[in-house]
């Protein structure tokens, strides 16, 4: 899982990934890496990445930015575990706003 320092960043490297398989090239470099991939290992091997590569832009559009379990939330002691839940809370109300559409676009 990758770590951002800030909520814009992950944001900002989410609406990159999914306008980068919005890409028409994206489509030519996903058939050239399975075929790399088929060539090497074998149709067996290059299947899951194909399955993958059919959903991908629907997983990414669905995906959580932010993922918190509550065991994290209590190893927070005291004060910083309010300003932990008021930030997250934060970040949660501004994912819910932003439409599907306007994540798919890019657009923050």
């Amino acid at each position: 899982m990758l770590k951002f320092e800030t909520y814009d960043d992950a944001v900002y490297a989410h609406t990159s990934y999914v306008k980068f398989l919005r890409h028409p090239d994206a489509k030519g470099m996903a058939e050239a890496w399975l075929e790399d991939r088929d060539n090497k290992y074998g149709e067996t091997a290059a299947l899951p990445s194909w399955v993958a590569f059919q959903h991908a832009i629907t997983d990414a559009i669905d995906t959580d930015i932010l993922a918190m379990e509550q065991e994290m939330l209590t190893a927070v002691p005291g004060e910083d575990h309010d300003h932990l839940v008021a930030t997250l809370e934060n970040c949660v109300s501004r994912i819910g706003v932003m439409s599907n559409e306007r994540r798919a676009d890019g657009i923050a």
